[in-house]
């Protein structure tokens, strides 16, 4: 590859990685080894400005605590619909809390898995389907929302 296109090219190998792609479909793509690849990638990692420890661990530790009060009022909300509103917000903060722990690069960016907001809103519906059908009654309901969020609290 000529040296004007190596700017380029290692644009579409950071892209890719921070998207989750892997890298032997990475290097297929820009035409270099998976090592070449990882090369670059390390490269430019290197070169980003650095978190402080102590500040990351902050930040986690507000997005754990923010996780755990969800749990805590989805124990005391009053109906389903509080319930589900709460396992949602848990979900957002679960996410951002995945993506900051990606962009720390604790985690890796996973393109193809769907974010834990939208595979918690399928399971819910899912959820609140299969209990219309079977003509579960409120308070069986709301048992098993509580223990699909505490379920998702886990994962």
């Amino acid at each position: 590859m000529h040296k004007l296109n190596r700017p380029d090219r290692d644009r579409r190998i950071i892209l890719a990685r921070t998207k989750g792609v892997p890298w032997p479909t990475i290097a297929k793509h820009v035409g270099l080894t998976q090592r070449q690849c990882q090369r670059v990638w390390t490269r430019w990692r290197d070169s980003q400005p650095h978190i402080d420890p102590e500040q990351a661990r902050a930040v986690l530790d507000s997005y754990d605590t923010a996780i755990t009060h969800a749990d805590v009022l989805e124990l005391e909300a009053d109906d389903v619909a509080a319930q589900l509103e709460v396992i949602h917000a848990k979900g957002r903060a679960m996410d951002e809390r995945a993506e900051f722990m990606s962009g720390l690069g604790i985690l890796p960016q996973d393109a193809s898995r769907p974010s834990a907001r939208r595979r918690i809103s399928r399971l819910l519906k899912e959820v609140s389907l299969a209990c219309k059908r079977n003509g579960v009654g409120y308070q069986a309901e709301r048992d098993i929302l509580s223990t699909v969020g505490r379920g998702l609290s886990t994962e």
